[in-house]
């Protein structure tokens, strides 16, 4: 419901959903409440592996260079697809393989 959509909006900063209590960051941004903005680096060739497959950013966090995927997509590099046991019959959203 809308109402839902405006306490998400609130609690994770406009840049993310709430699930279970927890914000799931849209790319580029991090943090409890997703108010931190990631350092993107532009260059990913040569810092994040196979170039994140042309399905995510690569950011540099925790002293480490690491490919963020979307929706959908997972590992080192973005290679591997997510699925979920019959799309989630319909009635939910498939998020990082699970319904």
């Amino acid at each position: 419901n809308n109402n839902n959509n405006n306490k998400s909006n609130i609690i994770c900063n406009g840049h993310g959903y709430c699930m279970n209590g927890s914000c799931i960051c849209a790319l580029g941004w991090t943090g409890k409440s997703c108010s931190e903005k990631e350092i993107i680096i532009k260059n990913k060739s040569t810092n994040c592996s196979n170039d994140c497959s042309g399905r995510g950013i690569c950011v540099f966090e925790q002293n480490n260079y690491k490919c963020k995927c979307v929706s959908g997509w997972s590992g080192e590099s973005c290679n591997l697809k997510l699925f979920c046991l019959n799309d989630c019959s319909n009635n939910g959203l498939c998020l990082h393989g699970r319904c």
